[in-house]
């Protein structure tokens, strides 16, 4: 998402590339939002599941919401949708115990 809505060439942003640039012009447009636990990571060290947390919660890839606004796809996706609180993750946390548990001697 971010090659195609941030980065474009009319922008100059870089194409991510998981620099410090990058990054930087990341935490810049989230403002620190805790939604986005990813922030002080390599992208190669995120699960799965802080990769849709940060998809999803990111101000960065907010799209417009029929009001005039923006918002986050969590806000325009998920809600929408009546899930409880932390429902939408538990199986991704379900499958990533499962793999995790594969994987022990």
């Amino acid at each position: 998402m971010w090659d195609t809505l941030v980065a474009t060439s009319a922008s100059g942003v870089p194409k991510w590339d998981d620099s410090v640039t990058v990054l930087n012009i990341f935490h810049t447009n989230e403002g620190g939002v805790k939604k986005v636990p990813t922030l002080n990571k390599s992208y190669k060290e995120w699960d799965c599941t802080g990769l849709f947390r940060a998809t999803l919660f990111a101000q960065t890839f907010a799209m417009p919401d029929g009001s005039g606004g923006l918002s986050t796809l969590d806000k325009l996706y998920v809600k929408p949708r009546g899930l409880s609180p932390g429902t939408f993750f538990t199986p991704l946390l379900s499958a990533q115990l499962a793999t995790q548990l594969r994987h022990m001697p």
